[in-house]
């Protein structure tokens, strides 16, 4: 990071990324060396392959009963955010039940008419956890 050239590709690079945030200052909050890690791992992803965890885990989602997908899956429209519901529940259990028994973070959403659970999945987000965030799902869809 020494180089200018250097600072200048990480911070276009980041912006890009974060969007709003300061980039300026969640780099000094954080540990570079991790930084320069996860760029590095950017060089090359597309935005479909962003988006490809939601349809990995969307398109198996919604074959489950009870489960209603909120989001777009045509390329198009697709993006690494998606909203998920079970039919019965309202976001906040959701959203509860998957962080107190599986662990997993999600963001309740009940504005209007929109009532879902908003997952996040990160480019690091591994395949498994993905998987077990299916069967969570499905396990709680079941019980409804």
């Amino acid at each position: 990071m020494n180089n200018p050239e250097n600072r200048r590709s990480f911070f276009k690079k980041a912006g890009a990324l974060l969007g709003a945030f300061s980039v300026n200052s969640l780099f000094h909050q954080l540990h570079a060396a991790t930084w320069k890690e996860a760029f590095r791992s950017f060089e090359g992803w597309t935005p479909q392959e962003l988006a490809s965890n939601e349809d990995y885990w969307a398109n198996k989602a919604k074959e489950i009963p009870g489960v209603k997908i909120h989001t777009s899956l045509k390329a198009a429209y697709s993006c690494a955010l998606a909203g998920v519901s079970i039919k019965g529940m309202n976001p906040v259990e959701l959203s509860s039940k998957l962080f107190s028994d599986y662990k997993i973070h999600t963001t309740a959403i009940a504005l209007e008419n929109i009532h879902c659970v908003r997952v996040s999945p990160h480019v690091y987000t591994k395949l498994a956890d993905l998987d077990r965030l299916v069967e969570a799902l499905e396990k709680i869809a079941s019980k409804v």
